[in-house]
C-alpha cells in the first residue's frame, strides 16, 4: 500500500517593497516651473486673495488721487483741516491690509501646499488656514523683518543670507504648526546646502515678475501720456490702479514660491511620504 508523501508547507515572505525614491535634488529650473505651475493651477483664487488684501490701501491711495486731482488744473489743495481725516483714513488702510495680507500668507500656503499633494481644496478652507495661523506667521514675519533689516545694515549681504535662509519660516508654521522661532530655525536647517540654489531661484523669479509687471504696465503709461494735458488725473489714476492689482496678482506668486522651495527641500533632504507629510493639516 502506497504511503502519502508528506507535504510541507512552504511559507515564502513577500517581496521587499523597494523605498521610495528620493529627489534627485532641489534645482532652480524645478523651483520655478512648479511654482508656475501652481499658481497657474490656482490663478484666479490666488488673485482674488491678493486683490482682497491690497484693497483697503488701493482705494485709499486712489481716492486720495481722485481729490488731488479733482479741480481743473491746477489741481487745488486740500483744506488743512482735512489732512488728519486723511491721515486716518491711510493708516486705518494699512493697518486692515497688513491683517488681510498675513491671512493670505497663509491661505495661500495652504492651498499650494495641499496643490502638490494632488488635492484641491475650497477657498473658506484656505482663508480658514490662514485665519488659525496668522498670529504665528505675525510673529515670524516681524522677527524675519527685523534680522533682516539688521543683515542689510551689516553690509547688505548678511541679510540676503538671512533672507534666503528664512524663506521656507512661513510654511514651516502653516504647515508644521511652529512657533516663529522654531520656525526659523526649522527655514535655516532646511534650506543649509542648498541656498545658491534657492536664491537663484527666487531672485530668477522676481525678475519674471517685474518683466511681466512692465509689459502690461505698458498700456496704462501709454493712457497717461495721452491723457497729460487734458486730463493728468484720469492717466495717474489709472496708472496707480493698474500698479496696484499687479501688485496683488503677481505678489502672490512668491508666496507659492515658498511654499513649493519648502515642500521640495523637505522632500529632498527627508524623503517624506505624502501622506505623513500632509497630515498635520487633517
Amino acid at each position: 500500500m502506497d504511503q502519502p508523501l508528506p507535504t510541507t508547507l512552504i511559507v515564502r515572505p513577500p517581496p521587499a517593497r523597494p523605498a521610495p525614491a528620493r529627489p534627485e535634488g532641489f534645482h532652480v529650473g524645478g523651483l520655478i516651473v512648479r511654482t508656475f505651475r501652481v499658481w497657474w493651477q490656482n490663478a484666479l483664487r490666488f488673485s482674488l486673495l491678493g486683490i482682497l488684501a491690497y484693497a483697503p490701501l488701493g482705494l485709499a491711495m486712489v481716492g486720495l488721487f481722485r481729490l488731488a486731482f479733482a479741480a481743473s488744473p491746477p489741481a487745488a489743495p486740500p483744506s488743512p483741516g482735512d489732512l488728519p481725516g486723511f491721515g486716518v483714513g491711510l493708516l486705518l488702510a494699512w493697518l486692515a491690509t497688513i491683517l488681510l495680507m498675513i491671512v493670505q500668507a497663509g491661505a495661500i500656503t495652504h492651498a499650494s501646499f495641499q496643490q502638490l499633494r494632488g488635492n484641491r481644496i475650497g477657498l473658506g478652507q484656505a482663508i480658514g488656514a490662514g485665519f488659525r495661523r496668522s498670529l504665528p506667521v505675525v510673529g515670524t514675519g516681524l522677527l524675519m523683518g527685523l534680522g533682516t533689516m539688521v543683515g542689510m545694515l551689516l553690509l547688505v549681504v548678511p541679510g540676503i543670507v538671512l533672507a534666503v535662509a528664512w524663506c521656507t519660516a512661513i510654511p514651516a508654521v502653516v504647515v508644521e504648526r511652529m512657533g516663529p522661532v522654531a520656525a526659523l530655525r526649522r527655514s535655516f536647517a532646511l534650506t543649509r546646502g542648498q541656498r545658491w540654489a534657492v536664491f537663484a531661484g527666487f531672485l530668477a523669479l522676481h525678475a519674471i515678475l517685474y518683466v511681466a509687471m512692465l509689459v502690461v504696465q505698458i498700456p496704462a503709461v501709454f493712457v497717461a501720456v495721452a491723457t497729460a494735458a487734458s486730463s493728468p488725473g484720469t492717466g495717474v489714476l489709472v496708472t496707480v490702479t493698474v500698479s496696484q492689482v499687479l501688485g496683488a496678482v503677481f505678489g502672490s506668486v512668491i508666496l507659492v514660491g515658498a511654499a513649493v522651495a519648502y515642500h521640495d527641500l523637505r522632500t529632498t533632504k527627508e524623503g517624506p511620504d505624502a501622506e505623513q507629510l500632509a497630515a498635520v493639516f487633517e
